[in-house]
C-alpha cells in the first residue's frame, strides 16, 4: 500500500535505514590501483558457511580492506543458534538480519562481541527478550527490531544501555504502557513501531516527550483522542500511522500544532467528513489514508486545500467518481486510490 512506502516492513526498513550509516557500496566495483588484499582465512571460511546456510553478505568497498559489514539470514530455515558463532571473525559487521528465523535468546550471545553493530533485526524469531542482555554493551546500536517476539516490559531494561538507539520496532510483542515508559528514557528515538501492542493513551504521554520523534505507528492499539492529543506535543513528528483505532474528529482537531506532518494514516477509524476540516489545515501533508471510514464527497471538498498532497487512499469509503474527479481537478499531481 502507499502507506507502506513510508512505513516499510521492518526487514526492509532496517536494511534501508542503515545502509548509509555503514557506508555500503554493495555490488559496485571500485577502481583500485593496488590489488585487493587477500581475505583472512577465518573470514573466508565464515563467508562460505554463511552462504551454505542460505545467508547473504555485503562488503564495504569504500575502504581498501573491503570488510564484510552486512549479513542476512532472513527467512533461512537452516541457520541455528550455534551457527551464529560463524559471525565472530566479522569484526566490522554493522548490520545483522535474523528476521523470520528460528534463532532464540541463546543465539544472541554470539553477537555480543560485534562491537560495531549498528542494526539488528530479530523480528519474528524465538527471542523472548532475555537474550537482549547480550546486546546491552553494543553501544553503537541504532536500530533494533524485535517485532513479533515474546519480548516483555521487564526485558526492555537491556535496551536502556543503548544511548544511540534511533529506531525501535516492538510491534506485535507483549509490550504494555510500562515498557513504553522505560523506552522513552532513550532520548534519541526517532522511529517507534508499536503496532498491535497492548499500549493505551498513557504511553503517548511519555512518547510525546521524545525530542527527536519523527515516525510512530499505533495501528490496532487502544489509542483514543486523548492519546492523539498528547502526540501534538511531539513537534518533529512527520509520520503518524493510527489505523484501526478509536480516533474521532476531536482527535484530528488536536493535531493542528504538528506543522511538519507529512504522512497521516487513519483508516478504519471513526472520523467523518466533519473531521477533514482539521486535516485540511495540515499543509505539509503528502500522504493521507482515509480508507475504511465514512468519508464522502462532502469531505473531499475540504482536502482541495492540501496543495502538497501526493497520495490519497479512499478505499471502502462513500466517495463517488464525481467527487474524486473534482478533487483531482484541484490536485492534478495527487495519486488517488479508491
Amino acid at each position: 500500500s502507499m502507506i507502506q512506502r513510508h512505513i516499510k516492513p521492518i526487514t526492509c526498513w532496517l536494511i534501508a535505514c542503515v545502509l548509509a550509516s555503514v557506508h555500503t557500496v554493495a555490488g559496485q566495483d571500485t577502481p583500485a590501483t593496488n590489488p585487493p588484499p587477500q581475505p583472512d582465512p577465518a573470514v573466508q571460511q565464515a563467508l562460505t558457511r554463511i552462504q551454505a546456510l542460505g545467508g547473504t553478505f555485503e562488503m564495504d568497498r569504500s575502504v581498501p580492506e573491503t570488510p564484510v559489514n552486512q549479513v542476512s539470514f532472513a527467512a533461512s530455515k537452516k541457520v541455528t543458534n550455534e551457527d551464529l558463532a560463524t559471525l565472530t571473525p566479522l569484526t566490522e559487521l554493522g548490520l545483522v538480519n535474523l528476521g523470520y528465523t528460528s534463532i532464540s535468546d541463546e543465539g544472541l550471545q554470539h553477537l555480543a562481541t560485534l562491537s560495531k553493530l549498528r542494526a539488528v533485526n530479530l523480528n519474528t524469531t524465538r527471542v523472548t527478550g532475555r537474550g537482549l542482555a547480550y546486546l546491552e554493551n553494543l553501544s553503537r546500536l541504532e536500530v533494533v527490531g524485535i517485532s513479533g517476539t515474546q519480548t516483555t516490559d521487564a526485558t526492555l531494561e537491556h535496551l536502556l544501555n543503548l544511548p544511540r538507539l534511533k529506531r525501535l520496532s516492538l510491534s506485535n510483542s507483549r509490550i504494555t504502557d510500562v515498557g513504553v515508559e522505560k523506552i522513552c528514557q532513550l532520548q534519541n528515538i526517532e522511529h517507534l513501531d508499536l503496532l498491535g501492542t497492548q499500549i493505551t493513551d498513557r504511553s503517548l504521554a511519555h512518547v510525546s516527550k521524545l525530542p527527536q520523534l519523527d515516525t510512530i505507528s499505533l495501528v490496532g492499539t487502544e489509542l483514543t483522542d486523548k492519546g492523539l492529543a498528547a502526540l501534538a506535543a511531539a513537534e518533529k513528528l512527520k509520520v503518524i500511522v493510527a489505523d484501526n483505532t478509536v480516533v474521532t474528529n476531536q482527535g484530528l482537531q488536536s493535531l493542528q500544532p504538528l506543522e511538519n506532518l507529512e504522512v497521516l494514516s487513519i483508516g478504519m477509524t471513526r472520523i467523518t467528513d466533519e473531521g477533514l476540516q482539521y486535516v485540511s489545515k495540515l499543509k505539509k501533508l503528502k500522504t493521507l489514508s482515509l480508507s475504511g471510514t465514512s468519508i464522502s464527497d462532502v469531505g473531499l471538498e475540504q482536502l482541495q486545500q492540501l496543495s502538497n498532497l501526493e497520495q490519497l487512499s479512499l478505499r471502502f469509503t462513500r466517495v463517488t467518481d464525481d467527487g474524486v474527479g473534482r478533487l483531482q481537478q484541484k490536485l492534478p499531481g495527487c495519486d488517488v486510490q479508491w
